[in-house]
């Protein structure tokens, strides 16, 4: 009985949270990705993108709320198996066409022969070292998994504010039923 192989899958995922000081949930989720083998991306005063290691995204995603109140948060996971299967038979098929190549330039009985030969030797190397690089990234995003982080403060109606807050949660109620 054949075992399928496990999906490979571009894990990505996002929150917004609530806290008094957003300015350190960044620092404080820096320091969560890094107890998880993971590191900042990118980051501005109230957000940042931590890659963490694939299979610690779920715990780091446990832990969130260490970081404030989560607002709201979404995982996205898309399937990358054909697509990694099909960028490496493409290197595989470069590869022995640039070694049949190097054979015909070894047998080249002029320059012209040759320097047409080492032409498309060169070609297909540019393809290769571009499908590889391709590759080197794709098997990164499969292995650490994106998480974006918002930090803001929570919203706090002002005494004009509520009287608008309950208006709207009125009007919600007379023309929008579950």
């Amino acid at each position: 009985m054949d075992v399928a192989p496990a999906p490979e899958l571009v894990r990505t995922a996002d929150a917004e949270i609530h806290r008094e000081d957003p300015a350190q949930g960044v620092t404080a989720a820096v320091a969560l990705a890094k107890e998880h083998g993971g590191w900042a991306e990118s980051m501005n005063v109230e957000r940042v993108v931590l890659r963490v290691p694939d299979e610690q995204l779920d715990a780091v995603l446990v832990e969130l709320p260490k970081l404030g109140e989560v607002a709201s948060r979404r995982v996205h996971a898309v399937e990358m198996g054909d697509a990694h299967r099909d960028l490496r038979l493409r290197i595989d098929s470069l590869r022995r066409t640039r070694d049949r190549y190097l054979e015909l330039l070894g047998r080249a009985e002029n320059v012209s022969e040759a320097t047409g030969v080492e032409r498309e030797i060169e070609r297909v190397t540019s393809e290769l070292e571009r499908l590889e690089a391709q590759l080197a990234a794709m098997e990164k995003r499969i292995q650490f998994s994106a998480l974006a982080l918002d930090f803001s403060r929570k919203v706090r109606p002002g005494p004009v504010g509520w009287v608008f807050y309950g208006l709207y949660s009125g009007l919600k109620w007379l023309l929008v039923w579950d």
